[in-house]
């Protein structure tokens, strides 16, 4: 991490320290989000064959919604 390294941004060693340990909770939660993916798709290739999720044509969809359409929707109904 570019920012830690630098020696002239000012942040104080505690600073860098928790930086440090809060990137790492997000590598590592990073990476558990694709393990479920993962999982997630392996459950849907073998039982999930003709299940889909219905979305209103004409319904606002929250930003987090839409991700799950996007992304985990086509997943289901494959």
């Amino acid at each position: 991490m570019l920012i830690l390294e630098d020696s002239d941004n000012d942040l104080t060693d505690l600073s860098r320290e928790m930086f440090a340990e809060q990137y790492e909770k997000l590598v590592a939660l990073d990476e558990e989000i694709k393990q479920q993916d993962r999982r997630i798709s392996r459950l849907c290739n073998t039982r999930c064959s003709s299940f889909s999720i219905p979305l209103p044509s004409n319904s606002y969809l929250h930003p987090a919604e839409q991700y799950f359409n996007d992304a985990v929707g086509p997943n289901l109904s494959s």
